[in-house]
């Protein structure tokens, strides 16, 4: 497809896409919005039935329970009355158990005067007395005050850990207190359902709604419709026990990988939860929307359709026979001519067209004949990415000496071009900006190469520097080497220091030793200067010998006269920079030198070091401390030999 029917078929669908989008997203809102109340209101009315069966249940189970001790209390006052009219059966077990199966109560105790269980239906309990646990000293203030008449809560009983309620009085002769205990039944059958995890299964109706009674204070599930998940946490669950005590409105979660709604309120001392998986409202919500939007996708067809049809037939044919001559131009055709006439304005646009071609020749041609009326060699290239040629001035085969450049054509194609140009770029010169290196057999040439990028336009220039950088390097080298020794001169090797102090990770640790060639006076005064001469080249040699047997790296050089300077550098540690330095010791006095004449001469020299500091940035104070130390030393060597600086001579 044409790239203006694409664009123009872009921008609809995306004002398309973005009405679509905002429609869709209106629908959503509000069907989220309505499907969210619907869950809180829902939740809400199934805390509003959990609450009045819990008051209504609770209601019943305090009646139940009075009139349950009113009971308790009466059967105890009829065994009493009982044993008083039949003493006989108060020693007599089977004779208790037939009242208590008469009166209807599951157990009889008879405590003495002193609180002791005599006798009764169940032996285990013989001589238990009230200060035997707290269940049975429940009853010890019967010992007090004989118009008691108490009645205990349900709780376990000490034998065999069943739930019980416990009566107890005395007898109105005062000689025994009679107890009776009563399962209760239909006591536990109300406080069974009081129980939230019973009032769940009367309202658990839905099967997709869960419903959980967690403690508020430790989040733990005390009661629930999945009874799995009944002693677990609601961290377990995946929720947040926070989130459940302050969102009021209800919250969306994940629980075993699924969406789900909750709302959580505080019912006494527990957290009641209302959960419910959202995909039935997904589902609704999604097969909405999908209707919504096949519907505007039918509209955008349509519209985009009747527009695509106008467009072909009056501009998109004229435009894309326009861009297919232009693409074969920029290619490097420029011999390609436009010529469409389906309207005015097209033709125009290839007249127009035509004529920028023809300007663009003669440009180059023009260039091309300026460059080659001067003495310069210089050569200019010019291409286009979207290219496949390039196009170049007569001078660039020449300069860059490549077989695939020829000199009788002026275009080559883009990659083999490119290929020589990053060949050249993979071995540039050192210290020279955009110079290259171009080796042609066993010699050098020195190429530089720049490129000016605009858009996709690439131009290029390519100029041969050899005899210029091979002139300026013999200047450099005259001015920084020592004309009679061929080692740096002071200037050379103040560049030489001025550029390591500026790379501290090529300089590392360094020193500089300040040496100074004893006696040359005496010889060149004795035997001639052609002999001092020699006896410098001996030092030289000397020193060199030293350098190379270093550990680290050197720089030699002459300052002037007979003093010299080794510049030692590179080194990992001051300990293995000493070390070498000391070695230098092992050269004095031992070296010898043949002076004019054949005259076998002894080498001696006096040195002094300094070692940089990690502080220092310029190595001004180092030559003044070696330089101190050298005198020290050339004294020293001097009061040893009896005065004399060079006894040989």
């Amino acid at each position: 497809m044409p790239r203006l029917k694409k664009q123009i078929t872009g921008y609809l669908t995306k004002v398309a896409a973005v009405v679509t989008a905002l429609l869709l997203a209106l629908f959503v809102f509000f069907q989220y919005r309505g499907e969210q109340e619907r869950l809180y209101a829902d939740a809400r009315e199934m805390f509003t039935q959990i609450e009045q069966i819990l008051v209504e249940n609770r209601q019943e189970l305090e009646a139940l329970r009075a009139e349950y001790k009113e009971s308790t209390l009466h059967r105890a006052e009829t065994v009493a009355e009982i044993l008083r009219e039949e003493p006989e059966t108060v020693n007599d077990r089977l004779g208790l158990e037939r009242i208590a199966a008469m009166v209807e109560v599951d157990e009889i105790h008879i405590f003495d005067k002193n609180g002791v269980i005599v006798a009764g239906t169940v032996p285990d309990y013989y001589g238990y007395s009230f200060d035997d646990g707290e269940q049975i000293g429940f009853f010890k203030p019967l010992l007090w005050d004989k118009s008691l008449r108490l009645v205990q809560d349900i709780t376990p009983n000490t034998a065999v850990s069943m739930p019980m309620q416990y009566s107890a009085l005395w007898s109105k002769d005062g000689e025994r207190i009679v107890q009776i205990g009563m399962y209760p039944a239909n006591v536990l059958k109300v406080t069974e359902k009081n129980e939230l995890s019973y009032i769940f299964s009367l309202l658990y109706a839905n099967t997709d709604v869960q419903l959980y009674a967690v403690d508020r204070s430790s989040g733990l599930i005390r009661g629930a419709t999945v009874k799995t998940d009944v002693g677990k946490t609601l961290e377990e669950l995946g929720l947040s026990l926070e989130t459940a005590l302050t969102d009021t409105d209800g919250f969306h979660a994940r629980i075993n990988g699924e969406s789900v709604f909750c709302l959580f309120t505080v019912l006494d001392d527990n957290l009641i939860g209302y959960i419910t998986p959202r995909h039935n409202a997904g589902v609704t919500i999604l097969g909405n929307s999908v209707m919504m939007t096949l519907g505007l996708l039918l509209i955008t067809f349509l519209m985009m359709s009747s527009v695509s049809r106008f467009l072909e037939k009056y501009v998109i044919r004229g435009v894309t026979e326009t861009n297919d001559a232009l693409k074969e131009i920029t290619r490097g055709d420029l011999g390609r001519t436009v010529n469409i006439r389906s309207n005015l304005e097209f033709s125009e646009l290839s007249d127009h067209i035509n004529a920028m071609v023809k300007s663009l020749l003669a440009s180059t041609r023009k260039i091309a004949f300026v460059l080659d009326q001067t003495d310069l060699n210089i050569g200019v290239y010019e291409y286009s990415e979207n290219m496949d040629w390039v196009r170049y001035t007569e001078h660039v085969p020449q300069i860059l000496a490549f077989s695939i450049l020829q000199d009788n054509q002026l275009a080559v194609g883009r990659e083999a071009f490119q290929a020589v140009v990053n060949s050249l770029r993979r071995a540039p010169l050192p210290g020279e900006e955009g110079v290259y290196i171009l080796r042609i057999g066993d010699r050098e040439r020195y190429i530089r190469l720049e490129e000016v990028h605009e858009g996709y336009e690439i131009t290029g220039i390519v100029v041969d520097e050899t005899e210029e950088i091979q002139r300026r390097r013999e200047i450099e080298k005259q001015r920084d080497m020592d004309p009679l020794t061929g080692i740096l001169n002071r200037r050379g090797l103040d560049n030489a220091l001025a550029r390591l102090f500026s790379n501290p990770d090529e300089l590392r640790r360094c020193a500089i030793i300040m040496v100074d060639a004893d006696g040359l006076k005496t010889i060149n005064d004795g035997c001639g200067h052609y002999s001092g001469d020699l006896y410098i080249f001996g030092i030289v040699e000397t020193l060199t010998r030293f350098g190379q047997s270093l550990r680290g790296k050197y720089l030699l050089s002459r300052n002037g006269g007979d003093e010299f300077v080794i510049f030692l550098y590179g080194y990992p540690d001051d300990d293995t920079l000493l070390d070498d330095i000391h070695t230098l010791r092992q050269y004095q006095d031992r070296e010898t030198v043949v002076l004019s004449g054949g005259r076998t001469q002894r080498l001696h020299f006096s040195f002094g070091y300094s070692l940089r500091k990690d502080e220092e940035t310029y190595y001004g104070e180092l030559f003044r401390k070696a330089d101190e130390r050298m005198y020290e030393n050339k004294r020293l060597r001097k009061a040893a030999s009896g005065g004399q600086v060079n006894p040989d001579t």
